[in-house]
């Protein structure tokens, strides 16, 4: 038996969880937000939700007979390397910066061209 067949439930479960709204964001994030605003898009955005919850909720039930949870693992595993590689590289082009505010938004008005040498 694997080590996360043994581990609580709980522990299984938020495990899943956390690694179906991964996938939940990307779709929404690479997909599904270049579709046009109608019903459908609102309706696919929550099917994916309620789906991905639910895939989630039984891979950590049945955790001592399906590898699903292991698969939850690996998909945690690619987006953390996914995010480092996206650090690294922002970092390399030079462009992280220090002054953009979470509460502030930034209107067109204030942008401006960048040039990167």
């Amino acid at each position: 038996m694997s080590p996360l067949a043994r581990a609580p439930w709980f522990a299984r479960l938020l495990l899943a969880e956390l690694a179906a709204f991964a996938v939940w964001a990307f779709l929404v994030n690479r997909v599904v937000i270049q579709w046009p605003d109608s019903r459908g898009k609102s309706l696919t955005i929550a099917a994916l939700c309620v789906v991905l919850g639910l895939l989630a909720a039984a891979s950590a039930r049945r955790a001592r007979r399906s590898r699903l949870l292991h698969v939850w693992c690996a998909l945690l595993v690619l987006f953390g390397v996914g995010e480092l590689r996206r650090i690294g590289l922002r970092h390399a082009y030079g462009a992280a910066t220090t002054e953009a505010s979470l509460w502030r938004p930034v209107t067109t008005w204030q942008l401006a061209v960048r040039r990167f040498s």
